[in-house]
């Protein structure tokens, strides 16, 4: 179904309206502290939202990585959007291995963890923001 979604534009609002839902924590609620769900606050929006791109690439593999791949050789996305949205689901990954569901706590991270975490989280909205404008 995934395959015929390019031709079905309405399919793929809806679909990226789902995936924009799980929007990232910006700045001001790193700042504040707190516990943070690394799957569903960080991890879900690059995810959902690279199976969106996938779809709309007409990706005919599963997985986030390639889903990211087939949306920039499809020009959907550009070269470094691609790269960057690779690379925090690759860092959030690691990051949500090495932590139990609601525990992560950015204050208390590392502080090359925390940048990391921040830069992630900044690419994951940029990514958003990038679908949003294309299929919106």
């Amino acid at each position: 179904m995934l395959a015929r979604a390019p031709s079905h534009p309405r399919l793929l609002r809806e679909l990226a309206r789902a995936a924009l839902a799980f929007r990232p924590p910006g700045p001001i609620r790193l700042a504040l502290g707190g516990a943070l769900d690394p799957k569903r606050e960080a991890l879900a929006p690059v995810v959902l939202t690279a199976r969106v791109l996938g779809a709309a690439a007409a990706c005919p593999v599963t997985g986030t990585l390639a889903r990211l791949e087939s949306a920039r050789a499809a020009g959907l996305l550009g070269p470094d959007l691609a790269r960057e949205a690779a690379g925090a689901w690759s860092f959030l990954s690691a990051l949500h291995r090495r932590t139990a569901p609601g525990t992560l706590r950015p204050g208390r991270l590392p502080p090359d963890d925390r940048a990391g975490l921040r830069r992630a989280l900044d690419a994951a909205r940029r990514l958003q923001d990038a679908t949003a404008r294309l299929l919106g």
